[in-house]
């Protein structure tokens, strides 16, 4: 996992072939005011969903959730979001995984790691990185907007 700002992504284009393409959409999506909706980059290989929302003040609501396929660049445009992550090996399955949506849903822990990120802020969460995004800081519910990249590994 990794938590930034978008200032700092260029450190991060050497991770993957197609990361600098993810944060290239988020600028341009940023600079367009594009609305929500679904956007491909490069096919399966690189896809975005730009949500508006409002986050979820009750935690137990929300899944701790993984991915196998595709790494996910989760960048907040406006609001603030609090993000919960922990290691695949520190869960147990609750709904096993769906192929097709490429996720996993496990059960809830009481140890992890956790950040609060504001406008201009993203995280970076790898398959191995169990997250549980969409949650209101402070348990104070307001309104998002989001750009959700998924990169495949």
């Amino acid at each position: 996992m990794i938590f930034d700002k978008l200032e700092n992504a260029h450190i991060y284009y050497g991770i993957h072939k197609n990361m600098e393409k993810g944060f290239k959409f988020i600028e341009e999506a940023i600079k367009n005011n594009l609305p929500a909706g679904k956007y491909e980059i490069d096919g399966k290989e690189i896809f975005a969903s730009i949500q508006e929302y409002e986050n979820c003040p009750n935690f137990e609501e929300k899944k701790f959730e993984g991915h196998k396929n595709y790494i996910d660049i989760q960048f907040i445009v406006s609001g603030s979001e609090y993000m919960q992550v922990c290691h695949i090996s520190d869960v147990e399955t609750k709904i096993p995984y769906n192929e097709e949506k490429d996720v996993e849903f496990y059960y809830d822990k009481e140890s992890f790691a956790e950040a609060v990120v504001s406008d201009n802020g993203y995280g970076i969460f790898f398959p191995e990185d169990i997250h549980k995004p969409g949650l209101a800081p402070n348990k104070i519910p307001q309104n998002v907007k989001k750009v959700l990249i998924k990169i495949k590994v």
